[in-house]
C-alpha cells in the first residue's frame, strides 16, 4: 500500500512541476543566450543530436509544437544560415533540415557545451541511480500522458 496520502502526492506533483519549470526556464534562458527562439533552439539541437540532418517530418512528430510553429523555427534557422531545407532524396514534398557550415559552428559553440552540460549533470548520479532515475522519468511521464489524455477527452466529450 502506498504510504502518501491525496494531499501529499499532491504537493509532490506541485514539486515536480516546478522543477519541470525550472529545467524549461534554464533552457529558455540558453536559447535566448544564443540569439534564438525556443523552438528554434530545440530544432537545431534535435538537429546536431541526430548528426547535422533530421526530416522535418519527424520533428513535427516528436516534439509537442505545432507543425507551423516548427516550420517558422526552421525557416528562422535558414534566414540566420544556420540550416539549409532541402528536399528527402528522392522526394518533391518531403524535406529535411541539415546543418550549414555556420550551423556546424554554431553548434559546436552553443549547443554542444549544453549537451556536455547534461551528460555532466547524469554523471553526478551512479549508473543505478542514472538507470532508476530514467525509469521511473518513463514511468511517470507514461501515466502522466495516460491521465492527461483521459482529461482531455473529458473535457472535449463535456463542451460539446
Amino acid at each position: 500500500m502506498d504510504d502518501m496520502d491525496g494531499d501529499e502526492l499532491a504537493a509532490m506533483a506541485q514539486r515536480l512541476d516546478h522543477g519541470y519549470n525550472q529545467v524549461d526556464k534554464l533552457y529558455y534562458e540558453v536559447a535566448r543566450a544564443c540569439g534564438l527562439p525556443e523552438c528554434s533552439y530545440w530544432m537545431i539541437y534535435d538537429i546536431v543530436q541526430h548528426g547535422g540532418s533530421r526530416p522535418v517530418a519527424a520533428l513535427c512528430s516528436e516534439w509537442g509544437y505545432s507543425k507551423q510553429t516548427i516550420n517558422s523555427a526552421l525557416k528562422h534557422l535558414s534566414m540566420r544560415g544556420l540550416v539549409d531545407l532541402v528536399y528527402a532524396e528522392g522526394s518533391r514534398k518531403n524535406k529535411v533540415a541539415q546543418l550549414t557550415v555556420e550551423g556546424t559552428r554554431f553548434s559546436k559553440r552553443f549547443i554542444a557545451p549544453a549537451l556536455d552540460a547534461e551528460v555532466k549533470a547524469l554523471s553526478t548520479l551512479t549508473a543505478t541511480e542514472r538507470k532508476r532515475f530514467e525509469a521511473l522519468v518513463n514511468k511517470y511521464d507514461a501515466a502522466l500522458s495516460l491521465e492527461l489524455t483521459r482529461l482531455k477527452e473529458a473535457i472535449l466529450e463535456e463542451t460539446r
